[in-house]
């Protein structure tokens, strides 16, 4: 079973490059669930696009060694009529990003947000790298992260659409790497810890755990 850390972003911006569009306002607001929004209102005419709102910085700490199974991204969102109470805002280009860069990897298509109360809609998933190859070195690094854009319509009349961002999360499921083996000297000879028993006072007793200093650090075995 793969194990699992989630995180928040430390910083998210308003990114303009790619394009100009319309700016995220208030994009530090996406950090954490607290119905505070990171908002854009775009939809003129026949389509408009948002900038991207880029979130880096997870602060995640791997263990060396590990093997990177999946990602997953959790969006909290919702978006709300212009005052012609007419128009839509959808997902257009949502891309992990993977050493300052985004990934060409498209993980939406464009796709109607639907609610307009807080929503979470989930990308990747525990055995989906995104498109990518991973190192722990990637994902521990400050500029690991998720930049999206939304399109929002509204058609002739009225003010545009607002979409809203209350957070960005990211999981990332990994296999922590072996431990090495535990040597004892048992009866004269030299044996692996392996079943739960040592000799104490020249009788084999069984024992909840050991204790070893690796890469010194004392850890549970």
């Amino acid at each position: 079973m793969a194990d699992v850390q989630s995180k928040s972003p430390i910083t998210v911006v308003n990114d303009t490059t790619g394009g100009v569009g319309v700016a995220w306002i208030n994009a530090n607001n996406a950090k954490v669930s607290d119905n505070t929004y990171a908002t854009c209102q775009c939809g003129s005419g026949a389509g408009e696009l948002s900038n991207y709102l880029k979130a880096t910085d997870f602060g995640f700490n791997i263990p060396s060694g590990a093997t990177i199974e999946g990602i997953k991204i959790q969006i909290e969102n919702k978006w709300a009529n212009g005052s012609s109470n007419y128009g839509y805002i959808e997902s257009f280009n949502y891309n992990i990003i993977k050493g300052g860069l985004r990934s060409l990897t498209n993980l939406t298509t464009e796709a109607l947000w639907t609610s307009k109360t807080d929503v979470i809609t989930s990308y990747g998933g525990q055995t989906n790298l995104c498109g990518e190859t991973w190192t722990v070195e990637n994902i521990n690094a400050s500029d690991f992260g998720f930049a999206m854009a939304v399109q929002g319509y509204n058609g002739p009349f009225g003010t545009d659409p607002m979409a809203y961002v209350d957070q960005i999360l990211i999981t990332v499921y990994y296999t922590a790497p072996p431990l090495p083996n535990i040597k004892a000297r048992i009866d004269g000879a030299l044996k692996t810890y392996s079943d739960g028993q040592v000799r104490i006072d020249g009788v084999l007793r069984q024992v909840d755990s050991i204790w070893a200093r690796i890469g010194g650090v004392l850890k549970k075995i």
